[in-house]
């Protein structure tokens, strides 16, 4: 059947493949292939390229072929091209067409002689991918040439390879590791790269690739080669894994973060989408549900009632465990603000047996088969194995919290406290809506606007104390009412001619807050112990939530200097990122920069590292510049182009303190790594 039945080439079936087999006819293929040509040259109208493929499609229709061959498809957007006045555009395709028969040509002599992996190689660059297309000819040829550029300085020894041909020392491990994880296979599997140093010379000729020049793509990637081969920094695993495999389209950033947009089903689905997506491109993905109304809040359809920002996390641990990444399952990071009035929920949903871990419980129950002490191992695995399984979880804390957990173990829960607020905080209420996003954060108290005044035993106490000041004494109905407080867990008094009001409140109090058109105001008034007890506890048990201090992350962000707040992390939690945002990672080998290592005369070597720090700083952003290519969704693309985040990090602490002769927990082994340190900070 045809893929465009209402179109006037609908006769055009199937295309004839070189290799013989047949596959559906598809216009944007044709599409794709004019508008590359054009873009080669400087264009850049899709809407041309769409018109001028209907003109191909149609004179091919109109020979009556309803099974055309792929060079009788070229051949007419050749001829199209040509009458059409595209004389540059046609000349682009025409040349890009002979190399790429010149490449199959190439790869076919070097397969039946006697340089296999070069043939292999050939083969990869002549396959027609999507990432190809994606890349474009100029970049897809200089990453050709380079790659063999490499390979040919590494047979002259030019560069360095192992002498021996044993680069990981004969470690199993390692050799496992790269041959499964990192080494090129063709698409049947069979590996391209057998050793360590054919994945650095790929890594350093892809991250070259994109320099403006050719003198400057070989400077370089004969200096990333060298790097990598000197052990002085690695890529992250995506970077190793995916830079320069034509036969897998692959992101080079290892995680990424997604926001819900609003607080209905299509964001929510749209949102479980990008994930999809994420994970088929190698990714893995953080969200933050705080955007999600509570359980029990109003629903305006059949439903009446919200089963709750915490419900929704099923949906995304089940997408992360459906979408494979080569045996293995994508990461999913799953964060909520302490604020929202579902985080005891949150917290307790790793541990807290739901209706599918009850219903086989119950079952197993009833077959009567297993004792008392077998049905609770039973649930216990069913529990781990169902619930939220595929997702780390982590619950974002903010200095309001922690004030109030402070508050409660210093003053105990009925300690009457009086803080001076500083009138420029608005308290009163904030919905959720237009750029208002509690995946950003919830609002919370800004507790350097808080001065603590005085302290209260009893309400007598408070009471004379508010006569003193001449306002009017409160009673204690009114102090516990959740609806008489702010929307930071403040009974408000203000008075005229003071500068401040006073904010009243039992010490440990803590105000869960959600408010939008759509729910109205809800506002539920707990001990801040109680959701810290059960954040303990539930970490105890089982490693889970992790604890995120968002107010020093919010606070330090790079990219709110872009205008770009972040609103969760990626899935191991040490990187806060914006919708969109990624981390792109590698790392230095600080092992390797100690010289005179276990003696008395051991340093640092400062120079490499500075030199090392520049180099590896460079092929950072040269992964964000494909980066702005290869992310699966436009917003991915768009963010590695707005704020080219760089993670560069280090390894091998302990061996560099080691050869240093000091101690890891000693005062000069902290006070060093702290210099080195800021002194790759102050050359990145």
């Amino acid at each position: 059947m045809s893929s465009f039945p209402s179109t006037p080439y609908s006769n055009i079936e199937q295309v004839a493949k070189r290799d013989g087999r047949m596959v559906p006819f598809d216009k944007e293929k044709v599409v794709s292939a004019i508008f590359r040509a054009a873009q080669s040259v400087g264009g850049n109208d899709k809407t041309e390229a769409e018109r001028l493929s209907d003109i191909v499609c149609k004179k091919i229709s109109e020979s009556g072929k309803r099974f055309p061959t792929v060079e009788e498809i070229q051949d007419t957007v050749e001829k199209v091209l040509i009458e059409g006045g595209h004389a540059k555009t046609a000349k682009a395709f025409i040349l890009y067409r002979a190399k790429r028969a010149e490449l199959r040509n190439a790869a076919t002599e070097a397969s039946h002689g006697s340089d296999e992996e070069k043939g292999a190689l050939l083969h990869m660059f002549a396959h027609k991918s999507k990432l190809a297309s994606l890349m474009g000819y100029d970049r897809l040829e200089a990453y050709k040439n380079l790659l063999f550029y490499l390979r040919d300085l590494q047979k002259s020894g030019k560069l360095p390879t192992h002498p021996e041909g044993d680069y990981l020392g004969g470690s199993e491990m390692a050799k496992t590791f790269y041959e499964r994880k990192y080494y090129l296979h063709e698409l049947s599997g069979k590996a391209i790269e057998r050793r360590p140093e054919d994945v650095f010379a790929r890594l350093a000729a892809f991250m070259a690739a994109v320099e403006p020049d050719e003198k400057r793509q070989h400077d370089w990637a004969e200096e990333f080669y060298t790097s990598l081969y000197e052990g002085h920094f690695l890529p992250g695993g995506r970077v190793i894994a995916g830079a320069g495999d034509l036969y897998r389209l692959k992101t080079l950033a290892n995680c990424f973060v997604s926001v819900t947009a609003e607080d209905n089903l299509e964001s929510i689905y749209q949102v479980a989408y990008e994930c999809a997506r994420t994970y088929s491109y190698g990714g893995g993905i953080g969200l933050d549900v705080s955007t999600l109304r509570p359980a029990g809040a109003v629903v305006h359809n059949a439903a009446d009632n919200s089963t709750g920002a915490v419900s929704f996390m099923e949906l995304y641990s089940l997408t992360t465990g459906l979408i494979g990444q080569a045996g293995r399952r994508g990461a999913l990071m799953l964060t909520l603000d302490v604020k929202h009035p579902d985080s005891l929920r949150f917290v307790r949903i790793k541990k807290t047996s739901n209706w599918t871990t009850n219903q086989v419980v119950e079952q197993a129950r009833m077959g009567g088969m297993f004792n008392d002490e077998q049905i609770q191992e039973l649930e216990r695995h069913v529990r781990e194995n169902t619930q939220i399984r595929s997702a780390n979880i982590s619950l974002k804390m903010s200095d309001e919290f922690m004030r109030a957990v402070e508050e409660q173990n210093e003053y105990g829960p009925d300690t009457i406290l009086v803080y001076e607020k500083d009138r420029s905080v608005l308290s009163k209420s904030a919905s959720q809506a237009g750029k208002l996003n509690y995946s950003y954060g919830i609002p919370s108290k800004p507790i350097e606007h808080y001065m603590l005044k005085s302290t209260f035993r009893s309400i007598a106490e408070l009471n004379a104390f508010l006569a003193e000041q001449g306002a009017n004494p409160v009673t204690q109905d009114i102090l516990q009412s959740a609806e008489q407080r702010d929307m930071f867990g403040d009974f408000i008094v203000s008075l005229p001619g003071y500068e401040h009001d006073f904010a009243i409140k039992y010490a440990g109090d803590f105000m869960q807050y959600f408010s939008a058109t759509e729910t109205g105001e809800i506002k539920e008034l707990v001990k801040a112990r109680t959701i810290w007890d059960e954040f303990v506890a539930g970490n105890y048990k089982t490693a889970e939530p992790g604890l995120i201090f968002w107010s020093n992350m919010v606070r330090f962000s790079p990219s709110n200097y872009v205008g770009r707040p972040i609103a969760s992390t990626n899935p191991c939690g040490e990187v806060p990122l914006e919708d969109g945002g990624s981390c792109n990672l590698g790392s230095l080998n600080l092992s390797r920069f100690v010289q005179h290592g276990y003696t008395e005369n051991a340093t640092v070597d400062w120079d490499n590292l500075a030199k090392t720090t520049h180099l590896v700083t460079r092929f950072l952003d040269n992964v964000v510049t494909w980066n702005e290519t290869l992310n699966a969704l436009e917003k991915q693309r768009r963010a590695a182009y707005e704020t080219r985040r760089l993670g560069l990090g280090v390894m091998g602490i302990a061996d560099m303190l080691n050869q240093l002769q000091l101690d890891y927990d000693s005062d000069e082994g902290i006070a060093t790594m702290e210099r080195v340190m800021k002194f790759i900070a102050n050359h990145t």
